[in-house]
């Protein structure tokens, strides 16, 4: 080794956890999280799958509650079964010694804890540590902050371990004495740990939080600030900087664990969390936490925790990754990224409710069950890990989208598209503004390793069409793409309104892709088919809009990720699966479903009238409300309106289906339009019933039905509902033949070669 450079506490960059929490909970329940998510169970399974997703390290917990007893006994041969069972596999283990529990006639607020807690992890140095042949990794205290916060409550611990005081200036007087003794605890223990082994190295993790003060109380902003400092105090007295009498020193942190979650944020005294689902923009970038950390103690770093729940997995996965990769391009050093954990658990105090946060989804009423991989999640982390850790990117070139449907909005054409398009180039997608009280500025979210989402925040009267906020639009977005030395090679327009936006980044290449709803008569929409260098078109009525100027108009019709949606996609044991039987697992079959936009082009009086007529079959209405006022919605005992869901739960929704109709109405609204989300009922197997849809028609032998009235439609649903297995069989051949030429990934081929093409000019 070079002098000056100094070993890699971590065996790679991705790491995974399984979660260990071991205390006594509110309810007086011992817990042992270990044994009851199944992992010591199923070490060896656990532990070949981590190492199959291409994690080369595991975060593991010994729990010192379990470990030893009241009279001191201390057992670690579930510890050693743990590292042998990684070490077969390959996997570097970082150990939580104590994961806030401890023995029994011990207590948070008694100093006795101290030496017990050295004994203790002298043992584990002398017994574990030297089954490593890398220097072992050992965490010691897991999470000081939130262990000493949670012995100043009344609710949260157990006696003799929780603060029964009222008041709160003791609270958290007590809640500072545990602090101050838990960093004793860990010090004294580390100095025990290197007399026996001294290649042991040190991870001290720690919630990275964010606090702000209520928007009704700027007054509290101050106190708000004071309050997001204490999470630096364990660190601080860790190494000396608080307190040095307590013995801390520089050398106790080799790597500093930070843990983030989406409730890592939150205001001052409401406890109201900054939603990050809808993009408060009061949150606090987590590569801006990170770089205050580097800043602060000149320590190398890991993100030791991070998940989401249910259908938000794999986005926060997305998002947090796209964090961790700029704070390396600033050269913070982020030597890992843990996500935990990596198996669902069951919450601490309410055991038979669990968490649905994992990579692999857990049988609560059987953990011992194999385990169920949560496809979403695992896909998104194959792509980071062709990224992380961040190497300066190829130059890509980067096109920019001005869409005139927000990304949030799931299963939209552009949002598809521009997913696909991100395998080859790289994507901004510009949102629509969002009312902001401060200075106008833009929030970044990653969307994937090269999808970039930029969030406006303006003021109230700023917000609305781009035109509005055109000027000041226009500078944020040249401020933002000059800041990271970034110029895009194209614009990808479907908002006409954005054209100045789109004029002023001077592409190489303007694609106009005029929406369904384009107003001919509109002057934006006119001028931008003027200046449009290419003129896409999903469908035939898309393609008239473009007409009107004599340019070549080139399709690029819709697409399916089949393989998201293909039959049998969707494990009875999934999450997605349970979720969708917890939806509509009761409703009365047949089950006639429609997932896409709630919007003008559904025929309300045909869904009443088709309901009525058939009082037994229910019918699922699924996906946002837009342009709709939702009490003009049909209110019947068979329809139910079950709201925007993720696209997660789609696939698994759909196969407990029986049939998928579109209820279009017929005329102008819907002339040589293409319904999308007919290629994802068929990518699902399902036969599918629709009002007449002229681009529809090549699809007849693959199970699509068509009908022009609705005596006509509730004959053809009949039909299908009734038809053979071998009949259904080889429509869906038919079906899958021609899907395969419907792929997103082959129109985002299409759409990137149009851009090179002007690009290359």
């Amino acid at each position: 080794m070079k002098p000056g450079c100094r070993e890699r506490v971590l065996a790679g960059f991705w790491s995974g956890g399984f979660e260990g929490a071991d205390h006594v909970n509110r309810a007086g329940v011992p817990l042992d999280m270990v044994r009851a998510s199944g992992h010591l169970d199923q070490l060896e399974d656990d532990h070949a799958r981590a190492a199959g997703a291409g994690f080369s390290s595991v975060r593991e917990s010994i729990g010192w509650r379990l470990s030893e007893d009241a009279h001191g006994v201390i057992d670690l041969d579930r510890a050693q079964r743990v590292a042998q069972s990684a070490g077969r596999h390959g996997l570097q283990v970082v150990w939580t010694l104590m994961h806030y529990g401890v023995p029994d006639g011990l207590s948070l607020h008694d100093d006795t804890l101290i030496e017990r807690f050295a004994r203790f992890a002298h043992q584990v140095a002398r017994v574990v540590g030297t089954l490593s042949e890398r220097a072992p990794v050992f965490n010691p205290i897991n999470e000081i902050s939130f262990l000493a916060w949670a012995a100043s409550q009344p609710h949260l611990l157990h006696p003799p371990h929780n603060t029964v005081d009222a008041d709160a200036g003791t609270m958290r007087n007590r809640g500072y004495d545990v602090k101050c003794r838990l960093v004793r605890a860990a010090l004294l223990a580390m100095r025990a740990m290197k007399e026996v082994e001294p290649r042991c190295l040190f991870m001290h993790a720690e919630p990275l939080v964010h606090v702000v003060a209520p928007r009704q109380q700027p007054e509290l902003e101050e106190l708000a600030q004071t309050v997001c400092g204490w999470q630096w105090q364990a660190w601080d007295l860790l190494v000396g900087k608080e307190r040095p009498d307590l013995g801390g020193h520089a050398d106790s942190i080799d790597v500093m664990g930070l843990n983030h979650y989406h409730n890592s944020q939150w205001e001052l005294e409401t406890g109201q969390l900054l939603d990050w689902h809808a993009r408060d923009p009061r949150r606090q970038r987590l590569c801006d936490l990170l770089q205050s950390a580097w800043n602060r103690y000149g320590k190398p770093l890991m993100l030791a925790e991070t998940s989401h729940v249910g259908g938000g997995r794999a986005r926060w996965l997305h998002d947090m990754a796209g964090e961790v990769a700029e704070a390396q391009r600033r050269s913070v050093p982020v030597e890992g990224l843990c996500l935990y954990p990596l198996t669902d658990r069951p919450d601490w105090n309410e055991p038979e409710r669990w968490h649905r946060s994992g990579l692999w989804h857990v049988t609560h009423t059987e953990p011992s069950l194999p385990r169920t991989p949560e496809t979403h999640c695992l896909t998104a982390l194959k792509k980071w890990q062709q990224y992380l850790p961040y190497r300066p990117a190829d130059e890509h070139p980067l096109v920019l989208v001005l869409c005139h449907r927000p990304w949030g909005v799931a299963g939209h054409r552009t949002r598809h598209l521009m997913e696909h398009v991100s395998h080859q180039w790289r994507v901004v997608w510009l949102d629509e503004p969002l009312p902001w009280n401060g200075a106008a500025h833009l929030a970044t979210h990653s969307c994937g390793p090269a999808l970039e989402l930029l969030t406006p925040h303006l003021e109230r009267n700023m917000c609305g069409t781009y035109a509005r906020g055109g000027h000041e639009m226009t500078a944020l977005v040249l401020d933002h793409l000059c800041a990271a030395g970034l110029k895009p090679h194209a614009v990808w327009l479907t908002e006409p309104s954005s054209l100045p936006l789109a004029l002023a980044m001077k592409p190489a290449c303007l694609v106009y892709e005029p929406s369904t709803n384009a107003d001919a008569h509109d002057h934006w929409h006119a001028q931008a088919l003027e200046a449009a260098d290419v003129l896409v078109a999903a469908d035939e009525e898309g393609a008239r809009a473009c007409k009107a100027v004599g340019s070549t108009v080139h399709r690029i019709g819709s697409g399916v990720n089949l393989g998201h949606f293909r039959e049998g996609a969707c494990h009875p044991r999934s999450w997605a699966f349970m979720e969708a039987c917890a939806l509509q697992g009761k409703l009365p079959r047949p089950l006639i479903g429609f997932a896409g936009t709630i919007d003008g082009r559904l025929d309300l009086a045909l869904i009443i009238l088709v309901a009525q007529a058939r009082p037994g079959w229910h019918f699922m209405m699924v996906g946002p409300v837009l342009q709709l006022d939702l009490a003009d919605l049909p209110r019947l005992a068979n329809i139910t309106w079950l709201g925007e869901q993720p696209p997660e739960l789609l696939p698994a929704l759909m196969s407990q289906w029986n049939l998928a109709w579109v209820p279009w109405r017929t005329g102008l609204a819907t002339a040589g339009s293409f319904p999308d989300q007919v290629l994802e009922f068929l990518a699902s197997g399902l036969a599918v019933v629709s009002q007449w849809i002229d681009e529809l028609v090549p699809l007849a032998p693959a199970g699509v039905r068509l009908a022009r009235n609705p005596t006509m439609l509730l004959q053809c649903c009949e039909l299908a509902l009734a038809q053979s297995e071998v009949h259904r069989s080889a429509e869906q051949r038919l079906a899958q033949q021609f899907l395969r030429a419907r792929s997103w990934e082959a129109c985002a081929k299409r759409a990137t070669a149009l851009m090179q093409a002007h690009t290359d000019r």
